[in-house]
């Protein structure tokens, strides 16, 4: 899973494996070790809500994807799911979960 930060937005690439892996699952996640902590980023099925949304806490990004959008989007030729998510009044956060298409 390839992590790209940029301004306000989190773009979360995911290879053909690991969108089986989240099909099955619901969950994945990787690390980069920096020795006093890791940092972590992740991607997770929720039972509510009808877009993306994220949290940032103890060093980790979470994604959450609604499990309806997720089954839909694992078993199908479309490419990425996105959303805009609201921080404060006049912020959001631009989310993007797609699939790597290349092998």
């Amino acid at each position: 899973m390839k992590l790209r930060i940029s301004s306000n937005s989190v773009r979360l690439r995911l290879s053909p494996e690991e969108v089986k892996r989240l099909a099955l699952s619901g969950y994945i996640e990787e690390y980069t070790e920096f020795g006093n902590m890791p940092f972590v980023y992740a991607l997770q099925c929720k039972h509510s809500g009808n877009e993306l949304t994220a949290d940032f806490d103890g060093g980790k990004i979470t994604i959450f994807i609604p499990a309806d959008f997720a089954a839909a989007w694992t078993t199908s030729d479309t490419n990425s799911i996105s959303s805009n998510m609201h921080v404060t009044d006049s912020e959001s956060l631009s989310l993007l979960v797609e699939k790597d298409l290349k092998p």
